[in-house]
């Protein structure tokens, strides 16, 4: 694929990463966080995107500025977890859902029909092995990861019900990790295997790799990051 990629959570080391080899593969990176992102060849905007409203403005302002958008690739993640089934709070809940959940159906509402209008939309997200196995303290965050990921399987359906007459051309993917793995987790744990974990320098590699793919081979799958 080619055009406008929107890389939301861009301001984190995993967004980071995948801003910066997103954009090095030739294609334009609208980069979204809280505060705008300074990546070199990205550009920076400031969203919140747990509100509607901004999120619906951002979609707006990126047709106007690049067309539309081609791409949606969703980094804002975070854990919240007890050390039991009961511990798991109500407000733990809350804030899972609003980030995992809320804005990633904010930012595909709103981006949907231009993934669909794109000769080659894609969307992606970072889901986790803890939704399909979770742990009783990890409950609120596997229910929410589930969710996203059911979420993400609706618009992948959505995608091949609009285009089934013209050739499925969008796709919607999940890759699932057991964690992230960032430059400041090696450095201040040097002696940690961090077994199973994924590089944000390998999951932006996958990501590209994603960006490329044939549609039809990625299209509502979840494809499993641990054993790479």
């Amino acid at each position: 694929m080619t055009g406008c990629v929107v890389v939301v959570g861009a301001g984190g080391a995993a967004g980071r990463a995948a801003a910066e080899a997103i954009v090095a593969s030739g294609r334009t990176v609208a980069a979204v966080d809280l505060q705008a992102p300074e990546i070199p060849g990205c550009h920076g905007y400031a969203v919140d995107a747990t509100s509607r409203d901004a999120v619906r403005a951002l979609a707006a302002q990126l047709r106007d500025e690049h067309g539309g958008v081609d791409g949606l690739v969703h980094l804002i993640g975070g854990w919240r977890g007890g050390k039991g089934f009961t511990a798991n709070s109500d407000e733990d809940w809350e804030w899972l859902r609003t980030m995992l959940v809320d804005t990633l159906r904010n930012t595909t509402l709103e981006m949907h029909d231009d993934l669909v209008a794109s000769p080659s939309g894609r969307v992606v997200i970072v889901s986790a092995t803890a939704a399909a196995n979770p742990t009783p303290g990890g409950a609120n965050y596997a229910t929410a990861k589930a969710a996203a990921e059911t979420w993400l399987m609706a618009m992948a359906d959505s995608f091949a019900r609009k285009q089934k007459d013209t050739g499925l051309r969008a796709a919607a993917t999940a890759l699932v990790v057991k964690a992230l793995l960032t430059p400041a987790m090696r450095e201040e744990q040097p002696d940690n295997a961090f077994d199973g974990y994924t590089d944000v320098a390998d999951l932006a590699a996958d990501l590209v790799r994603i960006l490329d793919a044939d549609p039809e081979e990625i299209n509502a799958q979840r494809v499993d990051l641990t054993a790479s």
